[in-house]
């Protein structure tokens, strides 16, 4: 088998873990989103990775002085250093549901919100997924399947967590009709605290019980977060 027929393989392979978790986060919406409009969003949450790497060669010039030649070192970073990394890929992730998915009218049910981020955070995860598993697995199969799976666990699931609960905050503030750019600031930080305390846990300090009970109180949040919208009789439409 050729090199780039094993990156193909393995790209597709990679992708699997992502599309079962968005599968199943759709699975809870009782009156499901338009499959174009979400396979858009998951779209755009790919389109997001090759944003983030722009930026990143950006800052890579400006620190080190060689585009996209530099390395995020999370080991000799404080706090706030992995929380504005955190931040900033939980932002890009809201992109797509900002400009794919708020103004229109599928938009009308509370748990909406949660469903169009983790559609945008899943694409992001898949795309993010395909490098880990091509160059983590330098094309050794068994390597990318051991690669694949503790992915599919941790770093995939944190995705769609982190920007789910993001959704979860801005349905909120819609439905208590507090101001929105307040909420929406809410919401990222929120986000992007998990994300930075996932990173920390698994990076910093290389704690996998500990990522693991922040994954699985997360999973639960969320969960019980989606099942609340759900049982909410109230429609709306976002305006802005």
């Amino acid at each position: 088998m050729d090199e780039t027929t094993t990156k193909i393989i393995l790209a597709v392979f990679a992708v699997l873990p992502a599309i079962i978790w968005w599968k199943f986060y759709l699975s809870r919406d009782p009156h499901p989103e338009p499959k174009l409009l979400l396979f858009l969003t998951f779209l755009g949450g790919v389109a997001m990775i090759f944003l983030g790497r722009f930026i990143f060669g950006l800052y890579c010039e400006f620190f080190s002085g060689e585009s996209g030649q530099c390395e995020i070192n999370f080991l000799g970073m404080s706090f706030f250093g992995v929380f504005f990394f955190a931040a900033s890929e939980e932002l890009l992730k809201f992109v797509p549901v900002w400009l794919i998915d708020l103004k229109r009218k599928a938009l009308d049910e509370p748990v909406d919100l949660v469903m169009y981020m983790v559609s945008s955070a899943l694409g992001f995860a898949a795309m993010e997924n395909i490098n880990y598993v091509i160059n983590g697995s330098d094309g050794i199969i068994s390597g990318a399947i051991t690669i694949n799976l503790v992915r599919s666990f941790t770093a995939i699931l944190l995705h769609s967590l982190s920007s789910g609960i993001f959704g979860y905050v801005l349905a909120i503030a819609v439905l208590k009709g507090r101001n929105w750019r307040k909420w929406w600031f809410l919401g990222l930080l929120a986000s992007g605290l998990l994300h930075a305390v996932y990173n920390y846990f698994i990076i910093s300090i290389a704690d996998i019980v500990l990522t693991l009970i922040l994954l699985l109180f997360s999973s639960f949040f969320l969960l019980e977060a989606i099942e609340y919208l759900k049982n909410l009789n109230v429609n709306y439409i976002i305006k802005k």
